[in-house]
């Protein structure tokens, strides 16, 4: 496969990123009927995007959207970050700014039990203002406090701009990535990766080489396992094992040493293209299971005898074990598409979901299943690729969650939840209730 067309298919993601953001200042369309007749469902009226992140039981999600229908008193006109509670089908704004700024600097998180969500902006919930760098904050939504993670020694911001990624199950612990020079062990250039305890305040650089010094390379997208001990990162710097252009690398922090998870059955290293910049989300969460052990991964290095499409195809590799196996392959006579990336782990790291395309005409979901070796086709449209599927997640309860297009008869996105059991659900119909929105809680940035 040509650079070219590769390079065009790695930024579809990052332009539906951008197509969101540039909603803002545009007014959605007037809250209307998904479908028309008495009893008809209301979906969200503009575009949706995700899950960020998935609790462990599937009940809350957090996810970005455009519309204006979702809770009472949405009025700012622009994207915002949203928690929806599935036990009951409620919605939360996380964010309630005016201001034309993208709510979302990366990636977004919540904990298991939806108290904690983890997020990146410029506006300041403390002073209402906006600063001069994009700052990550944990927000206690019992409390309504929020926690600024991105701060010197001084408690000063950090001087550039900081991205949020993943939380542990409690919040404990929170990782993300920051292009400030101010912090401790920062490198001024180079993004590193940081782990954040809430609890003694102890903040750890994840992405340091041998000796504990921040990389000369680029390093973001991280994940942390639901205990806080390992963290999985994406990350360009050379003096990582196995150093390559880009690659994807799990650091234990008890052991304090840190692996290539993108690789073959030899150790060699991955092609996985470059670092996607930190600004913007994952195409999947989830990508380490919950020991640490499995790491979901994709690269057009063929890895398999039978890997000779050329494409990016996604591959599990055991820590472990020291194996790496091919699971965007075809099983038992369904054969996935030509292009396969943005797979999720299971928390045992037996099932994986991913996204399949072909260019521009045909769009699905496969859910893998590596015990029995079964491959289950979960969605599909062929209204090409850019906005019938994107992201993935898997939660614990089975279910794969995605944002889609191809809802019937309704023009925009919508999140999308499927289960073996009872197929798909829309998950971003409109509450027939008002929303609380607690966010306007928020306490001062400590």
């Amino acid at each position: 496969m040509s650079t070219p067309r590769l390079a065009r298919r790695h930024g579809v993601r990052v332009l539906a990123v951008l197509a969101l953001a540039q909603l803002a200042g545009v007014p959605s369309p007037a809250t209307a009927a998904a479908v028309a007749g008495s009893g008809s469902p209301v979906y969200a009226n503009a575009h949706n995007y995700g899950p960020l992140s998935v609790s462990e039981d599937g009940r809350f999600v957090l996810f970005l959207s455009a519309a204006d229908n979702l809770v009472a008193g949405d009025t700012n006109g622009y994207p915002d970050l949203y928690l929806l509670d599935s036990a009951d089908g409620s919605f939360s704004r996380i964010d309630t700014h005016s201001s034309a700024e993208a709510p979302v600097y990366g990636d977004a998180a919540v904990s298991d039990d939806g108290r904690y969500v983890l997020f990146a902006s410029r506006y300041d919930p403390g002073s209402a203002t906006l600063l001069a760098a994009a700052q990550v904050y944990r927000l206690d939504r019992d409390t309504g406090s929020v926690l600024r993670l991105s701060s010197d020694a001084l408690g000063q911001p950090g001087n550039a701009n900081s991205y949020a990624h993943d939380l542990s199950a409690d919040g404990r612990y929170a990782v993300f990535s920051t292009d400030a020079g101010n912090l401790v062990g920062a490198a001024a250039g180079y993004g590193q990766v940081y782990r954040h305890d809430a609890v003694t305040g102890l903040r750890e650089l994840v992405s340091g080489d041998s000796t504990g010094q921040p990389t000369a390379g680029h390093s973001a997208h991280a994940e942390i396992t639901p205990d806080g001990r390992h963290v999985l990162f994406v990350s360009s710097a050379l003096q990582l094992p196995a150093g390559t252009f880009a690659g994807t690398f799990v650091r234990d922090m008890v052991a304090g040493v840190t692996t290539l998870a993108s690789a073959a059955n030899d150790g060699s290293a991955a092609l996985q293209g470059y670092v996607y910049a930190p600004a913007t989300i994952s195409c999947s969460n989830r990508r380490i299971s919950a020991d640490g052990r499995f790491v979901v991964f994709d690269t057009i290095t063929p890895m398999a005898p039978g890997d000779t499409n050329g494409e990016l195809d996604v591959y599990v590799r055991d820590r472990v074990a020291g194996t790496t196996r091919w699971v965007s392959d075809a099983v038992g006579g369904t054969a996935p598409l030509e292009w396969n990336r943005c797979g999720s782990l299971s928390a045992d790291g037996q099932t994986v979901a991913y996204l399949s395309f072909f260019f521009a005409s045909d769009s699905r979901l496969y859910v893998r299943s590596l015990a029995d070796n079964t491959l289950t086709q979960a969605a599909s449209s062929g209204w090409g690729e850019a906005e019938t599927l994107g992201s993935a997640s898997l939660s614990g309860d089975g279910s794969a969650l995605f944002h889609t297009q191809a809802v019937p008869l309704f023009p925009f996105p919508q999140l999308v939840r499927w289960r073996q059991s009872d197929g798909q659900a829309v998950l971003t119909q409109v509450p027939p209730s008002t929303v609380q929105i607690f966010a306007d809680s928020f306490g001062p940035a400590q």
